[in-house]
């Protein structure tokens, strides 16, 4: 007589289904918060400190710059104006960061030196692109994506998340140069031009930086 054992099946559910997902979900979100408690994010500064610099939530009414009318719907989230020299801004740098919601959208960098001065080697770091008009001068994109930017959280010093700056564009105003840059994947390259072609030329050969 044959000795056979029957294995014992399991029967799944719909609703033991979706109790397996919902647990699995909720380990999920706690090994998440675990994580995060036990290696938060790096407190990345928006504008890195340096002396001589002031940070301001607005614009200093004294400086009268020549701001983008189309931000993608970002608003201005901190300032800094650089008063003394510094790495890679001069005295009468103006660094503005753009957010929307809890993300940093762009950069915005109003530098008191032409494009082909050697303190902008740090910002034409990537692939250049061609040429574009910016009103009555030529910009250039210069483009440093990856496969998938690297993003950090919210952090208690830093009320909104950033991710690498994937572009720059750089262009000339006068005496000065522009220097927008893109975080992340927050602006397509048609976004990116089109927000450096709404600043105005007027106030832009004007701006007392020194």
């Amino acid at each position: 007589m044959n000795d056979v054992r029957s294995t014992p099946t399991i029967k799944l559910t719909r609703h033991s289904c979706v109790l397996w997902i919902i647990g699995l979900s909720a380990a999920v979100i706690v090994s998440f918060r675990l994580v995060h408690f036990f290696f938060p994010p790096p407190e990345i500064p928006l504008i890195a400190s340096a002396p001589g610099l002031e940070i301001s939530a607005r614009i200093p009414p004294s400086l009268p710059l020549a701001l983008p009318t189309d931000t993608r719907g970002a608003s201005i989230q901190i300032t800094g104006y650089y008063t003394q020299d510094a790495k890679d801004a001069p005295a009468g740098t103006v660094h503005i960061v753009y957010a929307k919601k809890t993300e940093r959208v762009f950069e915005l960098m109003v530098i008191p030196v032409r494009a082909k001065d050697p303190i902008l080697h740090a910002f034409t770091v990537g692939r250049a692109g061609p040429r574009i008009a910016i009103g009555g001068n030529e910009g250039r994109i210069y483009d440093m994506r990856r496969l998938s930017p690297t993003c950090v959280d919210i952090t208690p010093r830093r009320p909104i998340g950033v991710c690498q700056i994937t572009r720059r564009l750089l262009f000339e105003r006068g005496e000065t140069t522009y220097v927008i840059a893109v975080d992340g994947n927050h602006l397509t390259e048609g976004e990116l031009i089109q927000i450096a072609r709404s600043i105005p030329d007027a106030a832009a050969t004007n701006i007392p930086f020194k």
